[in-house]
């Protein structure tokens, strides 16, 4: 049951601590880690079973394999093995592929990224449960990450997008260019003209 923890006595009597639960592992530790509202909604044993396997399954945050953060914040492989801004979902994705089985945690934040919007982690399962053999190492694993969510299908039409939206802007501003160019040819023309009218 909670307990109640006191901290040393102060000037205005013993300081408030928090309320201490039970310890956090087990399905209880896995079942805080839900949202407020999965945690009241009744959980079918299936369910509860795969919160608590999950629990055990290995990390991959988006930090892991983001080209754009420095080891410093949490990258672990090489940055050219690495992709720009990596989701969630785009790494469930891309595990997926491989054969492996994992839970998308979207409510959770990378302890060296508090305060970015980028927020969830994955959780994958290496281990096969029967075996108990490691299905694959996580070092492996993120070092073929990058090259996979590069190739999602999602990310080819966003670049494929890009270069469209990049050649658009070019002939549009090389199309300004031109008229810019041709007004003001125009312009000193007509300049030219009344000059010679004035001299006549």
């Amino acid at each position: 049951s909670p307990s109640i923890a006191m901290g040393k006595k102060g000037p205005r009597g013993p300081k408030k601590m928090k309320v201490r639960g039970p310890a956090g592992g087990g399905m209880m530790g896995a079942l805080r880690s839900l949202p407020t509202e999965q945690r009241r909604a009744p959980l079918s044993p299936e369910e509860q079973e795969r919160i608590v396997a999950a629990s055990r399954w290995a990390i991959v945050w988006p930090n892991y394999i983001n080209a754009r953060k420095t080891l410093a914040q949490g990258r672990r492989v090489a940055a050219d093995r690495c992709v720009d801004n990596p989701t969630c979902t785009e790494i469930a994705e891309a595990c997926k592929t491989l054969g492996l089985e994992t839970v998308i945690e979207p409510y959770k934040k990378y302890p060296r990224d508090q305060w970015i919007n980028q927020i969830g982690r994955v959780r994958v399962r290496l281990v096969d449960p029967e075996t108990k053999e490691e299905i694959m190492p996580r070092k492996k694993l993120l070092s073929q990450l990058g090259a996979i969510i590069y190739d999602l299908p999602s990310r080819v039409d966003a670049r494929q997008a890009m270069v469209k939206a990049a050649i658009a802007s070019k002939a549009t501003e090389e199309s300004a260019a031109s008229s810019s160019a041709a007004a003001s040819s125009s312009k000193k023309t007509n300049q030219k003209k009344k000059r010679n009218k004035k001299r006549r």
